[in-house]
């Protein structure tokens, strides 16, 4: 079960950022979790359940990809802004590495499920994406996220 911020409801001046650590995925990186904070508590990832329309979804590999069309703009721009926004606030002077535009820009992304999907359209698809930190190296910095349901 997550805990999931309402995009109306999202603010940028909630954000936080935790201490560097070396990163132990990308290399030659450090990353920092994103901590969201408000009076009502403190949390350690960035969660939001976003609605798709008109998808369709597939196996891939141990994941799922899910195939969306242009009637999704909206969600995927105020994705793209908080993205946005995220790394302009982490830092100013560095170059930005979309990772989530990149991935939207496909009209699609890969997925983890407990649930089993077969290959079927949807009128209507709820998931997750969890942004959990900040990926930086000596001259750029992105996002770490992942669609789950």
């Amino acid at each position: 079960m997550y805990v999931t911020i309402p995009m109306e409801k999202w603010d940028n001046y909630f954000v936080l950022f935790g201490d560097k650590i070396k990163n132990k995925i990308i290399e030659k990186s450090d990353f920092c979790n994103l901590i969201y904070s408000t009076e009502l508590g403190t949390f350690n990832n960035i969660i939001f359940t976003v609605t798709f329309k008109n998808v369709m979804i597939d196996t891939y590999f141990n994941k799922y990809k899910c195939m969306f069309s242009n009637a999704n703009e909206e969600v995927v721009e105020q994705l793209l802004s908080i993205e946005s926004q995220i790394l302009n606030k982490y830092n100013r002077t560095k170059k930005k590495n979309y990772k989530l535009l990149q991935q939207l820009s496909t009209s699609s992304f890969k997925f983890l499920s407990m649930v089993q999907y077969k290959k079927q359209q949807m009128k209507e698809f709820s998931v997750c994406i969890k942004l959990s930190g900040i990926w930086e190296n000596e001259e750029e910095c992105g996002i770490i996220y992942k669609f789950v349901t």
